[in-house]
């Protein structure tokens, strides 16, 4: 969960609708001050970022195992929470007890399938610059992003 707290690529768009209570614009803090959202306006959450805000989280960049599971949004909340969210905390633990118990574990070197890798070494993640500051990732031949890494190999030692 550490992990995709601090590196996942994880953002969603929201329209503001005014409510009976708010009757107009948002104020929203920015980085300079505050941002005025217009009804009908779009804002971006990126939940990398609010993931990492010191507010909510002790030491925002260290990582911390110990952290409160009810603390992580990167999965949504409520009735907009992930339905594939078990499913995936469940996929990314043991993938990550069987990676780490590997003897050795280093980025792959040298060329990929039958000698050869696109553009560069198996082990280097192929990342873009998306919009609003996202990362974005390369699938292995280039042709096509994907929200998620595909393209790092891994290699370890057998013994």
């Amino acid at each position: 969960m550490e992990g995709a707290r601090l590196r996942a690529t994880v953002a969603l768009f929201r329209d503001y609708v005014p409510s009976s209570k708010t009757n107009g614009s948002a104020s929203m803090p920015d980085l300079d001050g505050t941002l005025a959202v217009p009804p009908g306006g779009r804002v971006l959450v990126d939940l990398t970022a609010v993931s990492c805000d010191p507010t909510a989280f002790a030491n925002p960049d260290e990582v911390d195992i110990k952290r409160p599971l009810d603390s992580y949004i990167h999965y949504g909340w409520g009735s907009h929470q992930c339905a594939g969210m078990d499913a995936s905390q469940v996929a990314m633990t043991a993938m990550f007890k069987t990676v780490f118990a590997l003897k050795n574990v280093t980025r792959a070197q040298g060329g990929g399938p039958g000698g050869r890798w696109y553009g560069s070494s198996p082990g280097e993640l192929k990342t873009l610059e998306g919009p609003y500051g996202l990362t974005l990732y390369m699938t292995a031949d280039q042709s096509t992003i994907f929200p998620f890494p595909t393209t790092m190999k891994i290699q370890w030692d057998e013994e």
